[in-house]
Parts: C-alpha cells; sequence; structure tokens
C-alpha cells in the first residue's frame, strides 16, 4: 500500500492511496501536542472511502514515556500490520 497525504497551507489535504496486496495495515493515526484525535477527521474519511481501516488515537498528552506507552497498547491490540503515522504543530521544534 502506498499513502500519500499532504497537508496544505490552507488547511485542507490531498490523499493518494494505492492498494498493491490483499494485507493491508491499519492506519494509526497519532495527534501531537495542541490537537485531539478528532483533528484527524478530513483523514479519516478519505480512508473510510477506501476501505481502510483507521484508528485515531486519543493520546493523552501527559508525558513521552506514558504517550508512547499508550500508543504502543493501541498498536498491539489490533491484530494486524499496522501504519503508525504521527503529526506535530508546524511550530514545534522537530
Amino acid at each position: 500500500m502506498d499513502i500519500y497525504l499532504r497537508a496544505r497551507d490552507d488547511g485542507s489535504t490531498d490523499l493518494q492511496l494505492e492498494l498493491r496486496s490483499d494485507h493491508t495495515p491499519a492506519v494509526v493515526l497519532v495527534h501531537g501536542a495542541f490537537a485531539e484525535s478528532a483533528s484527524w477527521y478530513p483523514v479519516i474519511e478519505m480512508l473510510h472511502a477506501r476501505d481502510v481501516e483507521v484508528v485515531a488515537a486519543a493520546n493523552p498528552l501527559r508525558s513521552v514515556s506514558g504517550d508512547a506507552a499508550y500508543v504502543r497498547d493501541v498498536v498491539a491490540g489490533l491484530d494486524r500490520p499496522v501504519l503508525l503515522v504521527g503529526r506535530r504543530p508546524a511550530a514545534s521544534p522537530s
């Protein structure tokens, strides 16, 4: 599976998805600070329209280790390969 997602300055997104296998992974979306799982809604809609299983993890944003453990548990709960997608605010340091 190839997924290309581009966020634009106006807040819109483009999504291109090419499925190359019957064993497509579940997509787990993880938001960063100053956001919530609902911020992935446009992406979720686009992926659902292409019959892709999507989970938007409600990252608790308590600590790096705690958040990592939470995401690990979400991924471990899925009985299939996973494509993990993260996002951070544009103004945050890398």
